[in-house]
This record gives C-alpha cells, sequence and structure tokens, in this order.
C-alpha cells in the first residue's frame, strides 16, 4: 500500500521500453503491421492525403541489392535452408512486401534463419518514407533486424537506394542498399 508521503519503487519510475521494441513498436508485437480487426486493412490514421499506398505503378516483386555479408545477431538460428536471392514479395494489395513465398519457404541469409515476413519493404506513414528491413529469426529467441535502412517517399514507390538506419545485430552498414 502506497502513501502519501511514500515513494514508488524504482522499477516503476526507471522503466522503458527495450530498444527493440520501442524502434519497431508500429509494427506490433510480432512483427507485422498492425492491421484493423474487422477489414483487414493497415491502420494508417496518421497518413496524410500526400502518404497512401500509391494505386499503381508498384510491382508485385522488388529485389534488394547490397545484403552480402551482413553480419547475423547471435541469438539467430543457424540454417541450411536455400540463400534468400533479395526477392520481396507483395502481400496482397497492401503496401508491405516479405521475402515469404506463397508457400512460405525457409530461407536463410548469412547461414542463419532468415524471418521471412519481417524481412519486408513497408510504407510508413508517419514520418512518410519507405523502410526496409532485414531480419534473422531464432525459434526461442525474438526476431532481430540485421539492417534496416528507409528511403523518402518522393517517388510513390519503393524502388530505388535506402540509407542505413540500425541494427540490433551491431551492424554498422552497407551504408545504402538498393530496391528494384
Amino acid at each position: 500500500m502506497l502513501f502519501a508521503h511514500s515513494r514508488p519503487s524504482p522499477w516503476l519510475t526507471d522503466w522503458r521500453l527495450p530498444a527493440w521494441f520501442a524502434n519497431h513498436l508500429k509494427h506490433g508485437a510480432d512483427g507485422h503491421l498492425l492491421r484493423q480487426g474487422i477489414s483487414g486493412h493497415l491502420i494508417n490514421t496518421c497518413a496524410t492525403p500526400s502518404c497512401v499506398c500509391p494505386s499503381g505503378g508498384v510491382n508485385n516483386t522488388y529485389t534488394v541489392s547490397g545484403w552480402s555479408g551482413l553480419t547475423a545477431c547471435g541469438t539467430c538460428d543457424s540454417s541450411a535452408d536455400t540463400t534468400w536471392d533479395g526477392t520481396l514479395n507483395r502481400v496482397n494489395t497492401t503496401c508491405v512486401w516479405w521475402a515469404a513465398d506463397p508457400h512460405f519457404d525457409p530461407l536463410s541469409i548469412s547461414g542463419v534463419s532468415l524471418d521471412i515476413t519481417y524481412t519486408q519493404i513497408v510504407l510508413n506513414t508517419s514520418p512518410c518514407r519507405w523502410e526496409l528491413y532485414i531480419a534473422c529469426s531464432s525459434a526461442i529467441h525474438p526476431t532481430k533486424v540485421m539492417w534496416w535502412g528507409t528511403k523518402s517517399y518522393a517517388s510513390g514507390n519503393p524502388a530505388g537506394t535506402y540509407a542505413f538506419a540500425g541494427s540490433d545485430c551491431g551492424n554498422t552498414g552497407p551504408a545504402t542498399m538498393t530496391v528494384s
């Protein structure tokens, strides 16, 4: 019981979200974009009229280049699955492209298991920009982002150059990756 003169425990006042969770909160706890329960559409209440998913001019697949040599996090599971070729596939008609193929075949990257649904391009509507995530996975540890970067929305589609923004694995680059 707290009295008017007592102080709360330090763990109540010093509590903060883990960095990996705070940085990716917009994707929900499982690493996927938050969706409305009834319609299944992406939640983008922060979107401005100039920052919306283009209705045309986007491809069903994009290819990421410049990722070879990324260092995986130590907590990611080793894998002998087929090596990811950089292909990202569009998810329905949303502005999300995953490394997952229609059969959800497992893939590897840098000798570890690729998180095929969190390795993605996504349109973030606040701030308005395209984001690229490359992630490795584990059966017992949370997904770790090996590399993530951003590209301005100016062109209206995800193709272009992404600038490095961060990594859960300690990677400091490459400075850019290209999506075509």
